[in-house]
């Protein structure tokens, strides 16, 4: 019983972050539209560049030297 509770609560934490992970660059275009009036529309290949970049900066911000 315990082990299905521990599979259910991963199996959770991993759809929630999928689903974060896929929000995030769609709020950041949000915002910046919403900031500074830069007018970029929501399309795929902008989320896919707004993604790249926070892998590249998370990479980049959390390794250690």
């Amino acid at each position: 019983m315990k082990d299905k509770t521990i599979f259910a609560s991963m199996f959770a934490l991993l759809f929630v972050g999928l689903i974060v992970s896929a929000l995030a660059p769609l709020g950041v275009i949000w915002a910046l539209n919403e900031l500074f009036l830069f007018n970029i529309e929501y399309t795929f290949r902008n989320w896919l560049a707004m993604f790249v970049l926070f892998v590249v900066f998370k990479t980049s911000i959390t390794k250690k030297s």
